[in-house]
């Protein structure tokens, strides 16, 4: 059995930001963008070769227009989407069971010792 070739290594970008300015058509700008890669998939070509598709989903960014005018671009995600990322990210890197420490998190979220301190924080940042 032969070994497996990838022909090209593709990046194919998925998802969307809010714009904070009308966009003009024809006109060139330059995207700055931080994301993560949430899916690789190999494409076969039939010739013996395969293309690698990496999915990337955008999280934070900015826009450059022909001005130099730079301005930041607003994630849609929603803000529980971004913080069970967090938690999921967390775990993985340390290897442990994504699911099972998202809920204990938030049980001790939910418990009143670790609640009010945050009730607190939030009251002395005011």
């Amino acid at each position: 059995m032969s070994e497996k070739v990838i022909n090209e290594n593709v990046l194919r970008l998925t998802g969307s930001f809010n714009l904070p300015f009308t966009l003009k058509n024809a006109h060139d700008y330059k995207l700055l963008i931080e994301g993560t890669i949430n899916g690789v998939n190999e494409k076969p070509n039939f010739d013996g070769t395969f293309d690698l598709i990496h999915k990337f989903k955008p999280i934070m960014g900015e826009i450059i227009n022909e001005e130099g005018k730079t301005a930041s671009l607003k994630d849609k995600t929603a803000e529980s989407v971004k913080n069970r990322r967090l938690l999921m990210g967390a775990a993985s890197e340390r290897g442990w069971e994504e699911e099972e420490f998202y809920r204990q998190f938030f049980g001790w979220f939910r418990s009143p010792e670790v609640f009010d301190q945050i009730l607190e924080m939030y009251e002395k940042s005011r």
